[in-house]
């Protein structure tokens, strides 16, 4: 347990050196043990990513409808039927 303790101190103080010399983006929850090596993002351009991704999913829902509603066509089976 010592050992571990030792380790866990030396690794903090590793981590905090490299965040305070800008070489390592990072956060440190000690309570709970948790390092987040995560840049944070610009609400803009978190947003944009959303944005972007939230638009292929519906392009992708709409191809997929349109799909459906071709082998509905094709195999002259209504939509909704069991």
């Amino acid at each position: 347990m010592l050992i571990f303790l030792i380790f866990y101190v030396q690794a903090e103080k590793h981590v905090s050196d490299m965040v305070v010399a800008a070489a390592l983006h990072a956060k440190i929850d000690r309570p709970a043990g948790i390092v987040r090596c995560a840049k944070r993002q610009d609400p803009d351009e978190l947003l944009n990513k959303w944005s972007n991704n939230l638009a292929k999913l519906l392009e992708v829902v709409e191809r997929s409808c349109q799909q459906i509603q071709k082998e509905s066509m094709v195999h002259k089976v209504p939509i909704g039927a069991s």
